[in-house]
């Protein structure tokens, strides 16, 4: 005796099955885009701080400019590094802690790593050094745009890593779509089973 299903249900279930795919693609697809888009914000701003400053820093003499943009670049490193570890697993964690000793020094990574949100510790500590530059009132609020600008960046981030997609779209899905194919042979046993049973002689005497 085989044990068979009718194929009705699976037929009249195939739509649902696919429609649910869709959407769970469409919506990791749109999470994707969305926070790839945000990631080159972040970037982009970081670039047109470092490139105002270094066009701005012209009232000052070499050594002390070198410094600043120096201290300047290792903030905004800092900025995306942490912000990189803060989107990937905690096995990044040993070479990130290590990275910003050799990068920013043991007394400011350790400020950084105790942090409760790094990303938005190192954009304070940007934010420090942008206010501190020797550029007059104007040009540091047009470099405050972009700093606002990486905020919005972040939170956007932090709103995706903190928001899963619906279970409805992940884990129900995974198992409807399980229990389908799990059962989804014995409902096409009656159509398939000779063919199968035609494959089978093939190959045998193939074989001999």
């Amino acid at each position: 005796m085989v044990m068979s299903l009718p194929a009705l249900p699976f037929t009249l279930a195939s739509p649902a099955l696919g429609l649910l795919l869709v959407f769970r693609t469409n919506a990791s697809y749109a999470r994707w885009v969305e926070v790839r888009v945000a990631w080159g914000r972040v970037v982009s701003h970081c670039q047109n701080v470092l490139r105002q400053s270094s066009l701005w820093l012209n009232d000052i003499d070499a050594g002390e400019r070198r410094d600043v943009l120096h201290q300047l670049r290792g903030r905004v490193w800092a900025l995306l590094r942490s912000l990189a570890s803060h989107l990937s697993g905690p096995e990044e964690e040993v070479k990130f802690a290590r990275e910003l000793r050799v990068r920013l020094g043991e007394v400011n990574a350790l400020r950084l790593l105790t942090a409760p949100n790094r990303p938005l510790q190192a954009l304070a500590d940007l934010s420090y050094t942008v206010n501190a530059l020797p550029v007059d009132e104007k040009r540091r609020v047009e470099m405050d745009k972009s700093i606002v600008l990486l905020n919005d960046a972040l939170e956007t981030c932090e709103r995706i890593f903190a928001s899963p997609v619906p279970l409805v779209y992940t884990r129900h899905t995974a198992r409807f779509l399980s229990c389908w194919m799990l059962l989804l042979p014995l409902a096409l046993w009656e159509t398939f089973a000779e063919a199968v049973h035609v494959d089978r002689y093939s190959e045998s005497d193939w074989l001999r």
